[in-house]
C-alpha cells in the first residue's frame, strides 16, 4: 500500500464531533488506487477512514473493520510524518535566519 496525493483539510468538527484530518489516494497494488478517502478524528480520539461517496450518497467501496484500522494506522503515520517534515522545514527556515540575523 501507499498513500499518495494527502490534501491536509482545516474543517470544523461536525455537528457529532468528527473531524477530517486529511483526503489521501490510496495505491493498494500497481492495478488499483481508491481515490479520496478520507481520515476523519472520532470524539473519542479514534482515527476513521472513510470512502467518498457517490452521487446517490451510498459510499464507493466498502472494507472490513481490519482493512479500516489498517488503512487508518497506515494514514495516520503518514500524516504525522508530513507534520514533523513541515515542522522541521519551518525550524530550519526560522531558526537559522534568525541565527544569521543576530550575527
Amino acid at each position: 500500500m501507499q498513500i499518495e496525493n494527502v490534501r491536509m483539510n482545516e474543517d470544523k468538527l461536525s455537528p457529532k464531533g468528527f473531524k477530517c484530518l486529511c483526503t489521501f489516494n490510496l495505491q493498494i497494488t500497481a492495478g488499483l488506487m481508491l481515490y479520496d478517502l478520507q481520515l476523519l478524528q472520532a470524539p473519542d480520539g479514534k482515527n476513521l477512514v472513510f470512502p467518498p461517496k457517490s452521487i446517490n450518497g451510498s459510499p464507493l467501496c466498502s472494507m472490513s473493520p481490519q482493512l479500516r484500522d489498517e488503512i487508518a494506522e497506515f494514514a495516520n503515520i503518514h500524516l504525522l510524518k508530513r507534520y514533523a517534515e513541515q515542522a522541521g522545514n519551518w525550524f530550519n527556515t526560522n531558526y537559522f535566519n534568525h541565527e544569521k540575523k543576530a550575527r
